[in-house]
């Protein structure tokens, strides 16, 4: 913003606001094309009237930290006059604070389907961005996939709208919460069993959301603790090939 010269406060009797996409401020080198062209313009604005720099990257902007801006969310937060929190620093700001484990809709959606069609979680860990499930099924009564898209559809009929959703998605009537597919494995035996649990429960681990298994809340590892599975401290070994399966 600039003000006209001698005025002393805000607000003054005529103001411009004028975004310059894609235009930041940094130290003059040879990767920094503002600093290498010619701005004979902007260099005398900037130099005459009085101005300010915004931080366009990271939590100021409602991006994970340390990521990079871009004109979505500029526009976004420019147009809202406030930081807009982007679907993934709301999802790790729940994960943070607790309450995306007491997410009563996911348990709700897994109360409501269960009812219905019965299964036995035997783990469960939630991260941020996705999920990890080991159950067992009625033998008569398996279509895990079923269950699966009920759970899905439950939450997401009962969450408010607010989400992204991509053209093709909306065509479909979809929504943005899921990605449309998933993993899955049907256990071949105990040691495939034990195999499987161990990575999904040192999935926090691997993916920086915590230093030690233990110390991810929201993951079915204290019950297997209490049930004499593994030690308080067990970390597992993400360099094991047997664990180097499942989701990327």
């Amino acid at each position: 913003m600039s003000i006209l010269p001698g005025a002393a406060s805000l607000p003054a009797s005529c103001a411009c606001l004028v975004v310059l996409d894609g235009w930041g401020l940094a130290e003059p080198g040879p990767g920094n094309a503002v600093s290498l062209a010619r701005t004979p313009v902007f260099d005398e604005l900037w130099a005459t009237y009085p101005h300010t720099t915004l931080q366009a990257s990271g939590r100021a902007v409602g991006l994970p930290e340390g990521q990079m801006g871009n004109s979505e969310v500029g526009h976004l937060n420019l147009g809202a006059g406030a930081v807009v929190r982007q679907d993934l620093v709301r999802i790790d700001d729940a994960a943070a604070d607790g309450s995306l484990a007491q997410n009563e809709l996911l348990r709700a959606a897994f109360r409501q389907v269960r009812a219905r069609h019965p299964f036995t979680i035997d783990a469960a860990v939630i991260l941020p961005d996705h999920l990890h499930m080991i159950w067992t099924l009625p033998e008569d009564r398996a279509d895990f996939a079923l269950r699966w898209r009920l759970i899905k559809s439950a939450f997401s009929h009962n969450l408010p709208r607010g989400e992204r959703v991509s053209s093709s998605r909306a065509g479909k009537g979809e929504r943005g919460v899921w990605q449309r597919r998933y993993w899955e494995h049907t256990l071949r035996d105990q040691d495939d069993f034990v195999r499987h649990l161990d990575y999904s429960h040192f999935n926090p681990v691997k993916h920086r959301h915590a230093a030690r298994v233990r110390d991810w809340p929201y993951s079915s590892f204290r019950r297997w603790v209490r049930l004499g599975a593994y030690p308080e401290d067990w970390a597992g070994d993400s360099g094991d090939e047997a664990h180097r399966f499942g989701e990327r």
